[in-house]
C-alpha cells in the first residue's frame, strides 16, 4: 500500500502543479491504477485524482474513465438537488445544505439537507415522498434517509446536527451564520466556515478521517476562521474533547503527510484529562499505519461520550446529561446485538448449530 498511497496524497492534493508532473512510461507501467483509483474513492478524493491527472497527457488515459464517472454524478446530483429545493420551497421550509459541496468544486455521493424550521412540514414533505415511490427510512429519530432505488443519490433530511443521536450544534445557531452559495445555476445557504469545520469533525467521529477532510478543513482554515467561536460553541455543547480529538487526529495525519500542521494548539484541551486522552490517542494514531481512512476505537468514543455527559452534570445541565446517557445504553444495546447477530450468522453458516 505505502507506494500507492504516496502517489495518492501527492496527486489527489488540490494545489499540486500539474505541470509538474512527468513520468517515464515504465514508471507509468508499474503503478497499480485498480488498486490507487479504489483507494481515492475511499477517500472520497476521486475527483481531484482524476481531475489532476487528466491534465498529464501521459497519464489522461488512465482517468478519463473517472473524470466522466464524476461529471455525470455532478450532474445528476445536481438534478436531484434542484427537484428537492423546490419540493423544500413550496412547503415553505427554511433548510440549508450541509456536507455536500466541498473544496474545488467537489460534490458528495449523496445530498444533506438541515431542516432549520418546519417539522410539521418536513413530515409531511415526507408523506409526498412515499407517494412518489421514494423509500424513506428514518434513523436515530433525526435523519430521514430518502432514495428511489439502487444506485439512485440517496437525500437526507436532518431535524438536528447530531452523531449517534448526541446534538452538538443548535441549528438556529448555524443558520444565523449562513453563507449564501452558487452552485451553477442554483443559489442554496450552507453553513459558515467556522460551523463547516464543527460539522466535519463531528462527522469525522462517527464515518471517520478521510483525506478529502484534510483537504476540506486546510481551504476552510486559509479563508480566515475565528477559532475563539468554534471552542466556544463546542464547549457550550458539551463536546470540547471531542472536537479537540478529531482536530488533533487530523493534525496527526497532515504533519505526516504533508510536513505541516494544519490545527494551531490553541485549539487542543488543555486539562490534565484532555493532555492524557490525547496522549492515549496519539499513541493509537502512531500503532496504525499512516494511511486513510482512519477510524476511531470504539473504546475511546466512549470515553468521549462519557466525558460529555459528566461536563453537562459539571455545568448543570442535568436534562441533557440524562437524556445523553440513555442514548449511550441504547447505543450500547445496539452495538451489543450487532455483535451477538453477527457471531450468531458466523457460526450457522459454519453449520455450528447442525
Amino acid at each position: 500500500m505505502g507506494r500507492s498511497w504516496d502517489m495518492l496524497i501527492s496527486w489527489s492534493n488540490p494545489n499540486i502543479d500539474c505541470k509538474k508532473l512527468h513520468f517515464t512510461r515504465e514508471a507509468i507501467l508499474k503503478v497499480n491504477w485498480s488498486f490507487l483509483l479504489h483507494l481515492a474513492e475511499e477517500n472520497k478524493v476521486l475527483f481531484f485524482l482524476s481531475k489532476n491527472l487528466s491534465k498529464v497527457p501521459q497519464l489522461k488515459p488512465y482517468v478519463i474513465d473517472c473524470l466522466k464517472k464524476e461529471s455525470d454524478h455532478r450532474s445528476k446530483l445536481l438534478r436531484k438537488l434542484s427537484i428537492f429545493i423546490n419540493l423544500l420551497e413550496k412547503e415553505r421550509i427554511d433548510f440549508m445544505v450541509i456536507k455536500t459541496f466541498g473544496p474545488y468544486g467537489q460534490v458528495g455521493r449523496d445530498i444533506d439537507f438541515l431542516i432549520v424550521k418546519g417539522k410539521n412540514e418536513t413530515r409531511r414533505l415526507v408523506c409526498d415522498l412515499i407517494d412518489m415511490k421514494y423509500r424513506v427510512r428514518l434513523t436515530d429519530g433525526m435523519v430521514y434517509l430518502c432514495w428511489r432505488s439502487n444506485g439512485d443519490i440517496e437525500v437526507d433530511l436532518y431535524s438536528a446536527l447530531a452523531w449517534w443521536g448526541l446534538r452538538y450544534l443548535k441549528n438556529i445557531t448555524v443558520w444565523k451564520r449562513k453563507r449564501e452559495l452558487k452552485i451553477d445555476d442554483c443559489s442554496i445557504y450552507v453553513p459558515s466556515p467556522e460551523d463547516d469545520i464543527l460539522i466535519t469533525c463531528a462527522k469525522t467521529l462517527k464515518d471517520g478521517i478521510l483525506l478529502s477532510d484534510l483537504f476540506f478543513m486546510s481551504l476552510l482554515i486559509n479563508e480566515g476562521i475565528s477559532f475563539d467561536y468554534i471552542l466556544r460553541e463546542a464547549k457550550a455543547n458539551g463536546w470540547s474533547l471531542t472536537l479537540s480529538s478529531s482536530l488533533f487526529a487530523m493534525n496527526f495525519f497532515h504533519k505526516i503527510f504533508y510536513k505541516q500542521t494544519l490545527i494551531p494548539e490553541k485549539m487542543f484541551e488543555s486539562s490534565n484529562f484532555a493532555r492524557f486522552f490525547l496522549t492515549v490517542l496519539r499513541c493509537n494514531l502512531t500503532r496504525k499505519k499512516a494511511t486513510l481512512p482512519y477510524k476511531f476505537p470504539i473504546v475511546l468514543l466512549l470515553c468521549l461520550w462519557i466525558h460529555r455527559i459528566w461536563s453537562h452534570f459539571l455545568s448543570g445541565r442535568i436534562r441533557t446529561a440524562i437524556n445523553d446517557t440513555g442514548m449511550l445504553l441504547m447505543q450500547i444495546s445496539l452495538y451489543l446485538f450487532r455483535v451477538v447477530f453477527k457471531i450468531f450468522r458466523i457460526a450457522y453458516q459454519e453449520g455450528s448449530f447442525d
